[in-house]
């Protein structure tokens, strides 16, 4: 007997219609993403340099801008494709930025030949973005730059097929591990993990008949899940949910059986909470719900009763039932509106003024030097350059742009000129023209000028104590957050001649909630309750507790 998910009432057709969208062209990689720890080559391009009066065009949606070679309705379709891919995920997952991500669409013409270098393996879900100032992904044809503040993607338009339609779901996999707090272990592989329900081969396909597939679930490897659909006596024990949900996975290395009933346990609860015919029923919205609270700490019996009206033990009774279901073939079904809600999206498309090109152009050659510097030096030496020249353009230009300043002074910074990157991040500044990073670098800068003043043992007097902090508060209200900010915050608070009240440590406390990993703030936070004599503190987060 055949089992089939139920896509119709319990699922929100906001997930649906999410999902749907994110589905286009996904096929042509699928074998790229099979293998469960496949490495990721990097394929990186050397731009080469843009002649002035190249006809760029500019397109912006909301939480995207882009210059483009390309006529609008090619440009379009890349833009509404990695727009659908982050909203593949509920408001609360995706990753507020108060920067849009820039993109850049060029043909083939415009680079030099691939450079090959090994293979770097990606750890999406385990990897905290903060730890790099620059991460990358590479998928075909393109590069994903992003150092959290900035996010840009360079991509080549091959063989009439725009390669963004094939980062769908690496756009919407970046976003889910970007989102602060983190996400659980558990949600991120039972959505993006091997085989997961968003995984390429998993859910598709998008058509102009709003037609979804979800595919059927894969129960270990696929022997294991054959003998399953031939004897669903097979099912196994599963791991008790209290532990399943509140207790870190198994470690893969040393405990490889355990680890893949515990990553096959987390696509077959997702799976049967998104996908499954319920009864009592609840909506996917629950479930999300759940999934929040999730990653703010430990969650009980009761709270999981809440939201899915049945204990622990009734919900893993169902999901050993449900899965002899779910390893049966996987099902088309039709939502309607789907392609009419795909369709509403207002878009700017226009010339590109010279500053948009430096801003985009130049930020992706900056972040392309950090990323290059101990691969290919001689390569990162070319963007560095080549940066320094497209932001130097714009900067002849009336009105100068203050982003343009902001990153020309945080490419200084990088490049080891201080000067330079004050000046430049001070006019910035200035003008509200600085992002997280241009902020931090400026008051790194204003610290180390105060440091240089000073003959003595050095501490901050109050007005130079306000000058540092002040870009500083400035950045943490920019989004996503920084660990940087916070730690940056710490060591000024700990080289000040001002004692800070309980207020004033508050806000390393909300750093250490959104960064419980990040062992140097936890340790930097207790050392200043220590230092201010507030050892009776009795903020867990200080203490590590979630």
């Amino acid at each position: 007997m055949r089992g089939e998910p139920d896509l119709g009432m319990n699922m929100p057709c906001m997930i649906l219609t999410i999902v749907g969208l994110a589905l286009i062209c996904l096929a042509e990689v699928k074998a790229a993403e099979e293998a469960q720890e496949a490495p990721y080559e990097m394929p990186p391009f050397e731009m080469n340099e843009v002649p002035e009066g190249l006809p760029w065009k500019y397109l912006r949606i909301e939480g995207y801008e882009m210059i483009t070679l390309f006529p609008k309705e090619m440009s379009r379709r890349v833009l509404l494709s990695m727009q659908r891919g982050q909203m593949m995920l509920p408001r609360a997952f995706q990753p507020q930025r108060s920067s849009p991500i820039g993109v850049i669409l060029f043909d083939a013409t415009a680079t030099k030949s691939p450079k090959a270098f090994p293979a770097v393996q990606a750890h999406y879900g385990s990897q905290r973005l903060s730890h790099s100032p620059v991460s990358w992904r590479s998928f075909s044809g393109a590069i994903r730059v992003y150092d959290q503040d900035s996010c840009i993607v360079a991509m080549r338009y091959e063989n009439q097929l725009p390669v963004a339609l094939l980062s769908l779901r690496s756009t919407a996999e970046v976003a889910l591990v970007e989102c602060r707090p983190e996400p659980s272990a558990w949600l991120y592989q039972g959505l993006f993990g091997p085989f997961g329900v968003y995984e390429p081969g998993s859910v598709g396909t998008y058509s102009d008949r709003d037609e979804l597939r979800f595919a059927s679930l894969l129960w270990i490897d696929e022997p294991t899940t054959e003998a399953l659909r031939r004897d669903p006596r097979l099912v196994p024990e599963l791991i008790p949910l209290d532990r399943f949900f509140n207790a870190p996975p198994p470690d893969r290395k040393s405990d490889a059986q355990r680890f893949a009933l515990w990553q096959s346990q987390a696509r077959l609860f997702v799976h049967w909470a998104l996908l499954a015919k319920k009864n009592p029923p609840f909506e996917a919205s629950a479930f999300w719900q759940f999934a929040n609270d999730s990653r703010l700490g430990a969650v009980s019996e009761e709270k999981f009763r809440s939201y899915f009206d049945r204990d622990y033990a009734t919900a893993l009774a169902e999901l050993r039932a449900y899965l002899p279901v779910a390893v049966k073939n996987g099902v088309d079904r039709a939502v309607p509106g789907l392609h009419e809600a795909a369709t509403k999206t207002e878009f700017v498309y226009r010339a590109a003024t010279e500053s948009e090109v430096a801003r985009i152009k130049g930020n992706f050659e900056r972040l392309e030097t950090q990323r290059l510097k101990e691969a290919d030096p001689e390569l990162a030496k070319r963007y560095e350059q080549a940066a320094r020249r497209s932001l130097l353009r714009a900067t002849h230009f009336v009105p100068a742009d203050p982003r343009v300043y902001g990153i020309l002074g945080l490419l200084e910074f990088d490049a080891g000129e201080p000067l330079e990157a004050r000046r430049h991040l001070e006019r910035a500044y200035r003008d509200q023209g600085l992002g997280s990073r241009g902020l931090l670098a400026l008051a790194r800068l204003r610290l180390d000028e105060v440091k240089a003043k000073d003959q003595g043992a050095f501490k901050l007097q109050a007005d130079d104590l306000e000058r540092v902090l002040e870009p500083l508060f400035a950045a943490r209200e920019r989004k996503p957050a920084l660990v940087e900010t916070y730690r940056l915050i710490a060591e000024v608070w700990a080289c000040s001649e001002v004692q800070p009240t309980r207020g004033h440590l508050a806000v390393l406390q909300e750093g250490v909630r959104f960064f419980p990993w990040d062992e140097e703030l936890r340790d930097k936070t207790r050392a200043l309750h220590r230092q201010f004599g507030y050892e009776d503190d009795p903020a867990a987060v200080a203490s590590g507790e979630r």
